[in-house]
Order: C-alpha cells, then structure tokens, then sequence
C-alpha cells in the first residue's frame, strides 16, 4: 500500500509524567508494530503506551490535541454478549469493512477462551477533536449492530494504549486487512446527520407533550404548565449559597419539569425568574444544567 504516514504519540511509559515523542509510521512499520512482537513477563503497567493522535509540544493531554490518524477500539471479552473468538471476530470485521484497510491485535489479558481485541482503523486523512469524537461514535454504533461492544474509554482522543506484545499466557493473535483506508470524515458527517435528527425528534416530542398537556390545562380551566410552574416557583423560597442553595434549586426545577411535562426549555424559562431571586442569582448556563439534569432524573424514573 502506498500511503501517507501516520503519526502517533510514544511513551515509555503510561504513568511516567513526561513529553511523548512523535513518530511517524509508514504502513509496512504499523503493519510490523502489530505483527512482530516481543514476548513480555513483566507486569503489563510496565510496557510503553502509544496514542494514534499528535498533541501540541507533544504533551498527551484532550487541551492539546491536534489531529488523530488512526481510529482504535477496545473490545473486552467481559463486555461481549458472546464470545468473540477469533473466527468469528474476523469474519465480522472483515464483512463490516470488506475492502477497507484494518488491523487487529488480542489484548494482553486475552486468552482464546476468553478474547479480548484491539481494533485499529487507518484514516486517509486525520481528524480534528470534534470530527475524530463523531466518526468514533459513529463507528462504535456500526460494530455494535454486529454484537461487537466496544470500551467506551477508546472514545478519549488523547487516550494511551498499551502497545502489543506476546503476554505471559503466550496467547497473541494479530491480523492485518489491506485496503483502502477509513474516510473518517464520510462517518463524522453520518454522525452528524443522526445527532441533528435526534434532536429534531426530541423537539417534536417536546411540543408534543407542552401541546397535550396544554389542551388538558384548558379543558380542565387551568392555567398552561409553564404558568403554573411559574406560579409555584412564586411561591418557594430561593436558595441561598451556604444553605443546601444546590439541593434546594434542583428540588425545585425537578418539581418544575414535572409539571413542564419533561420540557427542559420550558422548565429553564420557568427557572430564570425563581434563580434571579437566589442568593447570589444563578447564571444561565447554571440553571441551563439544573433543567437538563431535572428532565434527566424524571426521564430515568420513568417520567411523570
């Protein structure tokens, strides 16, 4: 294959507190980082980590990111619903991404009664923060609908990996698929799409419940949610800083979202007048979360 290199981020360590040193791999050397590996005893904290991403000052932290070239996942055997052996790993792999180019790698605590893998994805052009974070989604999505359940830690940009090598048990398994590589920026903008739909869905169920509840209000000569909501936060006392100010706001905007019929728009518009009465008031972007965490309660309790 000839492609651009790929650059990574390599450290002696996971733990060892210091610059990693920026490495560009040619295919045939990623193809041999996966292949060709050396038995290792010691324990595993001990092995050197790499991350598919560069980093500014090649510091590996999320603030410093600057682009990733390769896509990695983490598939644990004990997150499977079923045994991925290697047959069958391979065959899904191989059918989800047919003539595209892949790699794979068991894990160091792998066994072939138990297999653990780690999958790495080429990208024919790296990826910024925002784009990596939605072509990763999107793509945990698509091994997922095979039954492959993926480690949701891999979704770290600035993530390390521990690098292979043959483990104690002396059980390593490694493949590698030519072809074309990823287009990762094809995956982010179906992510994107699916993410703008969700919530056009969330918005309509939104006025639907608000119009519903609504209309109930007027047969029933009451006032609409949010006025009633705004009545009831009239009548409770604000929270002040020092004094339970957190527990007391949440309570009520729990109580609001209720009564907003799990609207976190309407249950901030309600919020706003009772968090300017709080000592000290509160910021939108505070009651903003407040809402949010509200609806997200009710949601998990099963609603109203």
């Amino acid at each position: 294959m000839n492609v651009r290199p790929f650059l990574v981020t390599w450290a002696s360590a996971l733990d060892v507190p210091e610059r990693g040193k920026r490495i560009a791999w040619e295919w045939p050397e990623l193809v041999a980082f996966v292949r060709d590996v050396r038995s290792w005893t010691q324990p595993k904290s001990s092995l050197p980590v790499w991350s598919p991403a560069t980093f500014r000052g090649d510091h590996r932290k999320g603030e410093n990111l600057e682009a990733v070239g390769l896509l990695v996942f983490d598939i644990d055997a004990k997150d499977q619903p079923e045994p991925l052996t290697e047959p069958r790993f391979h065959k899904l792999i191989g059918e989800l991404f047919e003539s595209r180019a892949w790699l794979a790698h068991s894990s160091f605590s792998a066994t072939s009664e138990a297999p653990s893998w780690r999958l790495i994805l080429p990208l024919a052009e790296p990826l910024e923060g925002a784009r990596f974070a939605l072509a990763h989604k999107h793509l945990r999505k698509v091994l997922a609908k095979v039954g492959i359940v993926q480690d949701e830690n891999a979704k770290d940009a600035a993530r390390a990996f521990f690098v292979p090598v043959r483990p104690p048990s002396g059980w390593f398994v490694a493949s590698v698929h030519e072809g074309q590589l990823i287009d990762g920026e094809k995956y982010a903008t179906k992510e994107e799409a699916s993410e703008a739909l969700e919530r056009e869905l969330a918005a309509r169920e939104a006025a639907r419940r608000r119009e519903a509840l609504e209309a109930t209000a007027r047969r029933r000569g009451r006032g609409s949610p949010l006025a009633r909501a705004r009545a009831y936060l009239a009548r409770v006392e604000p929270a002040v800083s020092g004094q339970h100010g957190h527990t007391k706001t949440l309570e009520a905007a729990l109580k609001v979202a209720d009564v907003c019929g799990l609207d976190e728009a309407a249950t901030l518009e309600a919020l706003r007048e009772y968090g300017a009465r709080c000592v000290p008031p509160w910021s939108e972007k505070e009651l903003r979360h407040k809402a949010r965490e509200a609806v997200k309660i009710l949601e998990k309790r099963g609603g109203r």
